[in-house]
């Protein structure tokens, strides 16, 4: 935690050395060029921050650290590719089936993806992990409402898929 700059009250005397009063949320001034003010790094009030998020799809068993998203989580798809000619119908299906249990008020689908969105938030990038990925994958609708979720926040998100 970085220290607190005490800021002068009525009075004070006119020495160099830090005044005793009221502390203010900014670095001391004791730590001199390389105090930082710390209220410039949230950001200013009413402001968003111009921070790109970031969200990675990616395939399971690669080796990447992330959040496993498929069968049987709450947000795994619960349609199954018989063929690889059904792949587009199947996301899209996924697609739809996600809107319509949100819409309905399905906690735990609504749980599972406000729990990612979090994170997002928090760490900055995100990876999702399923079997289908580089392939189209159901993970990539999640990817696009989280991206949708940030967006209604005016944070800026960029979604990409590893080894497309």
């Amino acid at each position: 935690m970085l220290p607190r700059q005490v800021v002068a009250l009525e009075g004070a005397s006119g020495f160099d050395d830090p005044p005793i009063g009221r502390q203010k949320d900014v670095c001391s001034y004791a730590i001199g060029e390389r105090s930082i003010d710390r209220r410039r790094e949230k950001g200013k009030m009413g402001e968003k921050m111009d921070k790109k998020l970031q969200i990675t799809i990616a395939r399971k068993g690669w080796g990447l650290r992330g959040v496993y998203v498929g069968r049987p989580t709450p947000l795994g798809n619960p349609f199954r590719l018989k063929g690889e000619e059904q792949r587009e119908e199947v996301v899209a299906r996924y697609a739809t089936w996600l809107e319509e249990e949100l819409r309905q008020g399905n906690r735990e689908v609504a749980r599972a993806l406000g729990k990612l969105y979090r994170k997002l938030k928090r760490q900055g990038t995100l990876t999702l992990l399923c079997f289908c990925a580089p392939k189209r994958c159901h993970a990539e609708v999640i990817a696009e409402r989280l991206k949708l979720m940030a967006e209604a926040e005016g944070l800026k998100v960029e979604v990409s898929v590893a080894g497309r």
